[in-house]
């Protein structure tokens, strides 16, 4: 075999393996950042979901708070009213108005809870989408385009050795 033509399938088979190396390369490099972007989606994810519990957990105890205080001042009223033998509309409007400051309350700590959970809901879906962004930003490997290089490689050795023998 002449030295040209030893030449010519060396650097062939070099394309040829630099071609599936390539692809195999590309397809690690894909997998990594696939299980790398599932990981912060899933941390992102728990992580948020932790909040939600504990922003529903905080609302609870704050209404609980809010029932309670109020109840007493309720209480208190009435009990001072009993006991100075005052009666009547005056009586019921004072206790109609501390419930209903109790209402408004607890009506403003929901709005705030349903506005946090909001957020939470908000900041998942841009984290689903960080996480889908990230998938595509690394290019998957092409078996097609790997065995058009093949393909290329020897046709490019095939011409090479009819351009040879002439």
């Amino acid at each position: 075999m002449d030295p040209i033509t030893a030449f010519s399938i060396g650097s062939t088979i070099l394309s040829i393996g630099s071609s599936l190396f390539g692809n195999s390369a590309e397809k690690k490099r894909a997998q990594a950042n696939a299980a790398n972007a599932l990981q912060a989606y899933g941390f992102n994810s728990r992580a948020l979901g932790a909040q939600g519990v504990q922003a529903e957990e905080a609302a609870a105890q704050d209404r609980l708070l809010l029932g309670r205080e109020g109840a007493a001042a309720e209480s208190t009223a009435a009990a001072s009213a009993a006991e100075g033998g005052v009666s009547g509309s005056s009586v019921t409007a004072l206790l109609a108005q501390y419930a209903a400051e109790t209402s408004f309350a607890q009506g403003a700590v929901d709005k705030s809870l349903e506005n946090t959970m909001e957020e939470i809901k908000r900041r998942k879906a841009s984290a689903f989408l960080e996480y889908q962004g990230r998938l595509a930003s690394v290019p998957k490997p092409s078996s097609f385009a790997t065995g058009l290089e093949i393909g290329g490689s020897l046709l490019k050795f095939a011409g090479s050795r009819q351009g040879g023998t002439r």
